[in-house]
């Protein structure tokens, strides 16, 4: 038996390996240290092989699937679902072989990304990889995923890629079990507690677990009643940590700027990754919102004169981790005959004109930042956004032909050009 590698001890949750060689298939496990002293026992193996080369992209060819999107389901002591994850194709094709053999046996080509394959042999280890047909072309087959039949005889406990959990939250996580089986039993619980809470067994091979920890690790195990009527033992322990508190925005952290008669700038002062508001006139029920946006203002146009409006924001901590909505902060639109209102010629051009595809802006350095919307000859809004460069170039529009506006906002000036889209 090959020595293992162990590479040095780590605060990351990842390790970066080099100096492998090329088409070669390699195991690696995990560990991890629970106090100060002591170390968890290492984790199940997982199996991956390097690539002949980087993978190729031809024009006239289909893309390559990723390994991570190959998974074996529903294995039986004599057959398996292959499946491939990755979206629209036209066609699938898979290939199995032997871990232990040589020769690929090629599979039928498929209409959906999963195929049934059978006469496999039990207790034995298999790969399989696929491609897929696109651009009038296959494109390269995939990395290898592998797995193993059962014995008909026994009834093997989860491995690997079998069980996970997906999606995590802040209190809430899903555990699955992707092996096929008549019941399932999970059990879990906190890293140091000393007692495991089981969930009562059933034919589900997914439960959500609600009320748990925000920021802390949890362990968790399953074993299942197979077709052949015996009980596995329990999985190894896999570790998952719940998603730290994505605090609300306080309400002292919210300004309002550049407020005019039919606009204002929404401000948030807290730290977040994005974030989204909403606002709505003083005494309506109904909220407008904007889109999320990683930046921590907003500017909002349209708005009615003279008429105080109420707005919150969402803090976005993380693609599954968000706040509650923010206690409301106020502002009140000015009068519109405020001379900052009104509309001002600004150091701006559009090219070409008319437009058939892309619309050129060239904005002076001082207007570097400002707001646009493009509009139809009805008044409605059809693009929005920030002009931070020189020259913006507009693309794909996809405006249907006909006359419109496009008007730019900065500390309250505004002006307007027309254009024609052929």
């Amino acid at each position: 038996m090959p020595n293992w590698t162990v590479t040095p001890e780590s605060a990351q949750d990842f390790a970066w390996l080099s100096t492998l060689f090329p088409n070669t298939v390699y195991h690696f496990q995990g560990r991890v240290r629970c106090n100060t002293t002591d170390w968890s026992p290492w984790s199940d193996s997982i199996r991956f092989q390097t690539l002949v080369a980087p993978p190729v992209y031809y024009s006239n060819r289909c893309f390559t699937p990723s390994v991570s999107t190959l998974f074996a389901t529903d294995i039986q002591s004599g057959s398996a679902a292959l499946n491939c994850l990755v979206g629209t194709a036209e066609k699938y094709q898979f290939r199995i072989k032997p871990t232990s053999g040589t020769q690929w046996v090629t599979l039928p080509e498929q209409t959906t990304g999963s195929y049934r394959v059978s006469n496999l042999m039990e207790n034995t280890s298999y790969d399989f990889q696929c491609r897929v047909f696109c651009n009038g072309d296959y494109g390269l087959y995939s990395g290898t995923r592998t797995f193993r039949t059962p014995s008909a005889q026994v009834c093997d406990e989860p491995y690997g890629l079998e069980y996970l959990i997906f999606p995590v939250g802040q209190t809430e996580a899903t555990l699955r079990c992707l092996k096929d089986a008549k019941r399932y039993e999970f059990r879990y619980k906190e890293q140091n507690a000393s007692f495991w809470i089981t969930l009562p067994a059933g034919p589900d091979s997914t439960v959500q677990l609600d009320n748990l920890l925000p920021d802390q690790v949890y362990i968790f195990q399953v074993r299942i009643l197979c077709p052949n009527n015996l009980i596995s033992p329990f999985s190894n322990a896999r570790f998952f940590r719940t998603l730290p508190d994505c605090t609300p925005a306080s309400a002292s952290s919210l300004t309002t700027q550049s407020v005019g008669a039919h606009s204002a700038t929404l401000v948030c002062g807290d730290d977040a990754t994005a974030y989204q508001f909403r606002y709505r006139r003083m005494g309506a029920t109904a909220w407008s919102y904007t889109r999320p946006a990683d930046t921590t203002r907003v500017q909002l146009d349209s708005l009615l004169t003279q008429t105080t409006y109420e707005y919150q924001v969402l803090l976005i901590c993380s693609e599954s981790n968000v706040s509650t909505w923010s206690p409301s902060a106020q502002f009140t639109t000015t009068v519109t005959t405020s001379i900052n209102e009104r509309s001002t010629p600004l150091p701006w051009s559009i090219y070409p004109n008319p437009v058939v595809n892309d619309l050129h802006v060239q904005i002076d350095p001082s207007l570097e930042g400002c707001f646009f919307e493009i509009t139809d000859l009805m008044g409605r809004r059809v693009s929005t956004g920030t002009l931070s460069d020189s020259p913006v170039v507009l693309r794909n529009l996809r405006l249907l032909p006909g006359m419109y506006a496009i008007r730019i906002r900065k500390d309250g000036r505004t002006d307007t050009r027309k254009f024609v889209v052929q």
